[in-house]
């Protein structure tokens, strides 16, 4: 299955597995070239420093994203909207 943008039509069609792959692996499409851009700026002893002196700070938690965004969907109801008014 290709990640790419899908229509609505499409998208109810795919299981709860399948669209949850789909948006992960656009997720991770849109992350790299972020990281390549920073990345291409550091110089060669910058880069070298880094992996000798942070190796082990040098990846991306996110599952702690994830785990924040349930909790933040967790704690809104859908009666909020009403209830504000």
């Amino acid at each position: 299955m290709q990640a790419e943008k899908m229509s609505s039509q499409e998208q109810t069609k795919l299981t709860l597995e399948q669209k949850a792959k789909v948006k992960l692996v656009n997720l991770v499409k849109a992350i790299e070239p972020v990281v390549q851009t920073h990345l291409s700026e550091l110089e060669s002893d910058e880069l070298n420093y880094i992996l000798e002196n942070f190796s082990s700070f040098l990846t991306y938690d996110l599952k702690r994203d994830f785990e924040e965004q349930r909790t933040k969907n967790l704690k809104q109801s859908p009666f909020d909207d009403l209830l504000d008014n």
